[in-house]
């Protein structure tokens, strides 16, 4: 056997080693969201259109964000979140879009119902979006009611909260927006951890 055959085992197992170091945690946390974000592209993609339309066209800015919550030496944990932030809305929509407005709500709850979606507090009174659009006058900032919804699929879970509040008359459907447009999901894989320090807390 060649004397240099261990030596050159050992280099190797080095390199592999390093290689692992660099590239390995980028590629194991690539692989641990791919399914977040397939399972959130699906789910969201039905919705995205009418919550659009009762934005008054705007689009949302779509961000996969991940926060360590712990590691132990030979794993990672993460909470991940996929989120579509939208544009905060401080102002009423103008009376004459009322009908319009409650249309398009109605429609929304029509597509959330097909998807699978349920809401989060099937205990009050207002249980669709359409309900939630204000019927009395409301100041700036202030709620006329809100049903957020939610759908498990798995270890998944997606949120969807539409606001609406004040400045309104009660006939104009109020400043209208969008909250919690997210699925997420807690998600581990396989790193090589040197300290012993295991929980870290998740800031956002």
């Amino acid at each position: 056997m060649n004397k240099t055959t261990p030596k050159r085992i050992i280099a190797f197992l080095i390199i592999l080693l390093v290689i692992y170091i660099l590239t390995g945690p980028m590629i194991s946390k690539a692989m641990a969201t791919s399914h977040l974000k397939q399972v959130s592209n699906r789910e969201m993609q039905p919705l995205l259109e009418p919550i659009n339309a009762l934005m008054q066209g705007a689009e949302p800015r779509r961000v996969l964000e991940c926060g360590e919550k712990s590691h132990t030496h030979i794993k990672t944990n993460l909470f991940c979140q996929d989120v579509n932030f939208y544009k905060y809305n401080p102002e009423a929509l103008p009376d004459s879009s009322r009908s319009r407005i409650a249309s398009e709500a109605a429609y929304l709850d029509k597509i959330l119902a097909q998807n699978g979606w349920t809401i989060d507090r099937p205990q009050d009174e207002i249980k669709t979006i359409e309900g939630s659009i204000p019927t009395t006058a409301l100041q700036r900032f202030y709620g006329g009611g809100q049903v957020p919804f939610h759908k498990n699929i798995g270890a998944i879970s997606c949120n969807l909260e539409i606001w609406f509040g004040g400045p309104t008359d009660g006939i104009s459907p109020g400043a209208v927006n969008v909250n919690r447009f997210s699925c997420q999901q807690h998600i581990s894989y396989p790193m090589l951890h040197i300290s012993n320090h295991i929980n870290r807390s998740f800031g956002g």
